[in-house]
């Protein structure tokens, strides 16, 4: 006799989840842990440590899982809600956690010392997995509901033991929370303005001993430290820029000259910090067990971090730059000066083999470089041709970096880059604004505010 429908839902809630959580864990392991990271073997923490986590947390269960499916959805073209059932789960089971700690969702309950919370790695995982991975579910999610929050929790769960021990091998799992942290920070940085005291909590990290940072992770690579310092330039690059858009709209008539000042000191402090950075070398470096990224492929991506820094901090605050002698014509040579800056990274970046699996983190180096690629109309023709080249390099590498990652983020970055270019190209045509004190498209066009007015912001990890 056919089964009653109560027994075949029985028989679904058995099998389907089982099912379907048996295909996920494989294209877990197959290519999600490596999407998530800038390196793959044993070492990988995504692939080895959070084997144990899948197992016995079902925060971490879920996270995986949410990951996962939202992965395999984009290369399906699946428009199924499973991404969205593991996500809600694991919501569901991080919330769950949070309300026996004592912490809400908007702010920390007050605590008693003698009832000091303890916040647990997976619950750390979980959530910078949730929150990295939004952006998989769904390019314009950004994860933000999950991040401030993130903060709170993360500045509980880092007080918990002594950061020194980071430089610990057997300390894999919390150097891979920290530099979550660190790289989730850089990404909201390009979204949402705040003040750079809002990143102070991070400065801890900038004194820990060189040790701690010769261990790769899968996001930050070994960048962990000048990543802090990025984070940081983002926040005061917006917000000198949201500046001097807001004086504009009122007609110039606020003076704002004294936050200008303010933000400059900021400015001129972490230029002198990120100048001062040191790099691990790649015999300090511990092996990935990685062909596809050897050593020296994480200094180099470190470097650009280093120089994307710089970059973004010198556009934002001309004022910094030593070559600005030449009152008649600081615009031209202001503007050579931010084009060099885009051609050094970007000629580091081209030495890196395109099969490097620090294609996962390089998104925002090309974004940033590469929206820096521009010309005025009575530059000579090297220089446009120069410009030409470099451009079809950056697309050509996100676009390859998409075939392999299969993000529809990066092809947002590159849609975000064309616009771009294509400001720069018609501003290059107008007759110069003699009044206007940055007549350069360098100068007057950035990739935030593009990506801005067009819609088009997305987790660029």
């Amino acid at each position: 006799s056919p089964s009653s429908p109560s027994d075949t839902d029985n028989a679904l809630v058995l099998y389907s989840p089982q099912e379907e959580s048996f295909k996920l864990l494989t294209h877990y392991f197959a290519s999600a842990c490596q999407v998530l990271s800038s390196f793959d073997s044993p070492n990988n923490p995504y692939r080895s440590d959070l084997l144990e986590f899948i197992r016995n947390s079902p925060i971490v269960f879920n996270s995986a899982l949410s990951a996962s499916a939202a992965h395999l959805s984009q290369q399906e073209q699946d428009t199924s809600l499973i991404p969205l059932t593991f996500q809600t789960e694991a919501i569901s089971h991080i919330s769950r956690e949070l309300a026996e700690i004592h912490v809400t969702q908007h702010r920390l309950a007050p605590l008693r010392i003698s009832t000091a919370p303890t916040i647990k790695d997976d619950l750390m995982l979980g959530i910078t997995l949730i929150g990295m991975t939004s952006s998989w579910h769904d390019p314009s999610s950004l994860g933000l509901c999950h991040f401030h929050g993130a903060r709170q929790v993360f500045s509980i769960w880092m007080n918990q033991f002594d950061l020194t021990d980071l430089q610990l091998p057997s300390h894999r799992i919390q150097r891979l929370i920290a530099s979550s942290m660190v790289y989730w920070e850089v990404m909201a940085s390009c979204l949402i303005d705040q003040e750079v005291g809002a990143l102070s909590y991070l400065d801890v990290f900038s004194a820990l001993p060189p040790t701690t940072f010769c261990y790769p992770c899968p996001w930050t690579g070994v960048g962990t430290k000048i990543l802090i310092h990025l984070a940081k330039c983002m926040t005061i690059a917006r917000q000198r820029r949201r500046l001097v858009s807001y004086n504009h709209s009122m007609g110039g008539d606020i003076d704002v000259s004294n936050r200008i000042l303010d933000l400059l000191t900021q400015a001129f402090t972490l230029s002198l910090d990120i100048d001062q950075c040191q790099i691990p070398t790649p015999a300090e470096i511990q092996n990935t067990g990685d062909y596809r990224t050897p050593s020296d492929h994480l200094c180099k991506i470190a470097k650009c971090y280093q120089l994307v820094a710089r970059l973004e901090l010198d556009r934002a605050f001309p004022e910094l730059t030593q070559c600005l002698q030449d009152v008649q014509n600081q615009d031209a040579i202001f503007s050579q000066h931010i084009l060099e800056l885009a051609v050094k990274i970007l000629e580091i970046m081209n030495t890196i083999p395109e099969d490097s699996r620090t294609i996962a983190i390089q998104t925002i180096i090309f974004l940033t470089a590469g929206s820096a690629l521009g010309s005025s109309s009575n530059a000579d023709a090297n220089i446009k041709e120069l410009v030409a080249d470099w451009r079809r390099f950056v697309l050509e590498r996100l676009h390859r970096s998409f075939l392999s990652l299969k993000l529809q983020t990066i092809n947002r970055a590159a849609t975000v880059l064309q616009g771009v270019w294509a400001r720069m190209d018609s501003a290059a045509m107008e007759e110069p604004d003699s009044t206007s004190c940055k007549k350069s498209p360098i100068l007057r066009v950035h990739w935030i505010d593009v990506m801005t007015e067009a819609g088009l912001e997305t987790i660029l990890g």
